[in-house]
């Protein structure tokens, strides 16, 4: 896959981060910190964070790409 690929099926953070979450979890989200499935994905002004999840046993927060080679990089989005 080419980058013009990549770009056509994931236009927007979006699309990459429901595609990191159904390849890495399959639908069911799990606390990478202490392995509990009991989370949560985080509220802002009432609607879930993208890729922000809250875990209810350790109180960690987390997206799908901590422990990854994605974890902590900063590309700037284009609208």
């Amino acid at each position: 896959m080419n980058l013009i690929e990549v770009m056509e099926r994931y236009p927007d953070q979006e699309s990459c981060i429901d595609y990191l979450e159904r390849i890495r979890w399959r639908g069911k989200p799990v606390c990478p910190h202490c392995g509990c499935v009991e989370v949560v994905r985080k509220k802002e002004d009432g609607v879930g964070r993208v890729g922000r999840f809250h875990c209810s046993a350790c109180k960690a927060s987390f997206k799908v790409t901590h422990g990854t080679v994605f974890h902590g990089t900063k590309i700037p989005l284009q609208k």
